[in-house]
């Protein structure tokens, strides 16, 4: 349903939730990050006065906020303030590996022939974050157990670590 305000169409909240993506690439990275990489680009050169030192800023930027992006979003955004990333940036690549690690996780530990539930759960606790802790609570306790153990203890030793190598 669209709503009309001021001879413009504006889609409520319940037609970016029901209707399918327009193109199947519109998911995830593609939709969130790359709509801005050209507006990112455009202030780097206006500051840089400069493309190639602008293209590296913009890069510099994106692998900054990827270093963080396998521990929890919130210590990851905490995470990617103390070493000069974007944390809104670190926080939708945090999400995403979350999401990614809880939905493939069955199907990669199966490859791996990994069938103890601690183990299990230990992958999808340091994999997947607080998404795979949940998804392994749904399946069984003990998983679930052990992934939020090894959450709490990804999240210290990398929010430990993380700043001291990515200097």
């Amino acid at each position: 349903m669209m709503r009309r305000s001021a001879n413009v169409e504006t889609p409520t909240a319940t037609d970016a939730t029901t209707r399918a993506p327009d193109h199947p690439q519109e998911h995830g990275f593609e939709r969130v990050v790359l709509p801005h990489l050209s507006a990112g680009f455009t202030l780097a050169r206006y500051l840089t006065g400069n493309a190639q030192d602008a293209e590296d800023a913009v890069q510099d930027a994106i692998v900054r906020a990827m270093y963080v992006k396998s521990v929890t979003a919130p210590i990851a955004m905490g995470v990617a303030e103390r070493i000069g990333a974007s944390p809104t940036l670190t926080a939708v690549f945090a999400i995403s590996t979350g999401i990614l690690g809880a939905v493939v996780a069955r199907t990669m530990l199966d490859a791996v022939r990994c069938s103890e539930w601690w183990q299990r759960g230990f992958a999808l606790g340091v994999a997947a974050h607080g998404i795979g802790t949940a998804r392994a609570f749904s399946v069984n306790v003990e998983a679930g157990t052990f992934a939020s153990v090894a959450m709490g203890l990804h999240g210290v030793v990398g929010a430990l670590v993380i700043p001291l190598v990515a200097r």
